[in-house]
């Protein structure tokens, strides 16, 4: 017998909610959510756009990849979700 999986078992069945929430919390739909974002940085005279109307949904426990060619704004997008940029409009929560 392993006694620890049985301890583990019983510890998991105390912590989570009857739907696999944390307990107090409800369960959201999206785990992230960015909706219409644009990004609009200022280069010399020029304003380049490097997010242009994005939207993403990712529900709790999926997970993705992002893929694109160089520039086309992978990084921003992330950094924008991540809360390290903020996106010029748009929502993120």
């Amino acid at each position: 017998m392993n006694n620890h999986r049985e301890k583990s078992a019983v510890k998991e069945k105390q912590m989570s909610a009857p739907n696999g929430a944390a307990p107090g919390l409800e369960e959201a739909e999206y785990a992230v959510e960015a909706m219409n974002l644009v990004r609009t940085y200022r280069v010399g005279g020029n304003d380049v756009m490097a997010l242009r109307g994005v939207t993403l949904q990712v529900k709790p426990g999926r997970w993705i990849g992002v893929k694109g060619r160089s520039g086309s704004g992978k990084t921003t997008l992330l950094n924008c979700v991540g809360g390290l940029d903020h996106p010029s409009s748009g929502l993120v929560r």
